[in-house]
C-alpha cells in the first residue's frame, strides 16, 4: 500500500473506520461525502469525531448537533487543546465502539 490511499489501506485490513473532521464551517459537507466513500467501499464507519478548532464561526452554529441528526453512529467532539492520552474516557468509550 506504498502509494496507496487511506481508503485501500481501511478496505485492505477491512477495520472498522473512525472519521476524524475538523470542526469548522462545511464541515457536514465534507463529513457526508466521507461516510459515502466510506459505504461505497463496504466498510463500516464506527464514530465520527469533530476535533475542536480555534472558535472562528458563528456560536450558534453546532455541528455535533447538526450531525447527530443526520448520521447513524455516535459523534463526538475533542474541544481545542484537550489532551487525549490512554486514560482518557473519550478514548476509552471510543474503543469500546470500535
Amino acid at each position: 500500500c506504498e502509494d496507496g490511499l487511506n481508503a485501500d489501506l481501511a478496505q485492505t485490513l477491512q477495520l472498522p473506520v473512525l472519521l476524524v473532521a475538523n470542526d469548522q464551517l462545511g464541515c457536514i459537507n465534507h463529513i457526508l461525502l466521507s461516510v459515502e466513500a466510506i459505504q461505497k467501499r463496504n466498510l463500516e464507519l464506527c464514530a465520527i469525531v469533530l476535533n475542536g478548532q480555534k472558535q472562528t464561526h458563528e456560536s450558534a452554529m453546532d455541528n455535533k448537533d447538526d450531525l447527530k441528526s443526520l448520521v447513524s453512529v455516535p459523534v463526538y467532539s475533542v474541544e481545542k487543546d484537550e489532551k487525549i492520552d490512554k486514560e482518557s474516557p473519550l478514548l476509552k468509550q471510543i474503543l469500546t465502539i470500535c
